[in-house]
Parts: structure tokens; sequence; C-alpha cells
């Protein structure tokens, strides 16, 4: 059975090969040394569910430099993506949400680490699911 990880208000299944490591704002999850980094954290909206507005300002906060958002459904959530070098590191930046639940995920790493890791971390998020009645 893949182990599952994550935090109080959302979990995904752990590819083979990747290593989690708990924090309190987050969960890093890594391969190796000279790889890249994913890490995720969450927001939770009491008031009313998250709308695509809400997201889409989010994501649209540093556009200059990470250019414009495109929309992803990782799993049952619904959100966008970005995709950018900087500073000789590729990063990918998700903000999905599901009813009141927002799952903010990061991966940077080397380019040459993101061939590989890349279709890794998009297959963990498509096993994201909501946990103790967070969304």
């Amino acid at each position: 059975m893949t182990p599952r990880v994550g935090r109080d208000w959302f979990s995904l299944e752990l590819s083979a090969g990747w290593k989690a490591e708990q924090h309190t704002e987050c969960v890093t999850l890594t391969t190796s040394p000279d790889g890249g980094s994913f890490q995720l954290s969450a927001a939770r909206k009491e008031a009313s569910p998250i709308n695509r507005a809400e997201v889409r300002e989010m994501a649209s906060h540093d556009a200059t430099l990470m250019g414009k958002a495109f929309p992803v459904a990782m799993s049952s959530f619904k959100g966008l993506s970005v995709r950018y070098q900087h500073e000789g590191a590729f990063w990918r930046r998700f903000w999905l949400a599901q009813g009141h639940l927002l799952v903010f995920a990061t991966y940077n790493g080397p380019p040459e680490s993101s061939v590989a890791e890349e279709p890794a971390v998009e297959a963990m998020l498509g096993t994201l699911r909501p946990e103790n009645g967070a969304a």
C-alpha cells in the first residue's frame, strides 16, 4: 500500500523514492539532496467556499515573475498553476481549491531534475484529498 502524507486538512499518496518531512507550516517532499523540493500547505475559509475569483487573485500576485496561470484539476480539487524559471531554478506552483479548503503547493529545483520530478509531483497531486471535514 502506498503511504499517505499530509497535514490535518489534506493528504496525498507519496510516490516511490520520495520522502516526507513535517514542518510547522507545511509538509516538504524530496527525492534526493540534488533534486527538487515539493512543499504543500493549506488554508481553510470558514465563511463560505473558496471561489474561482479568489484563486485567480492569489495566482496573479507575482504574475510579472511567474507568467499567466493556467487551469488545472487535481483529484477533486480545481485551481490554477504556473510554470517558470527564476535564478536558475525551475518552479511550479499550484493553488487548488475544494469547498472551503485551499491547498498551496510549490515545487522548485534544478531544471534537469524537474524533467523527472514534475510528473511525479502531478501524480501525487492526483491523489490529493481533503481530511477531517476540511472541505
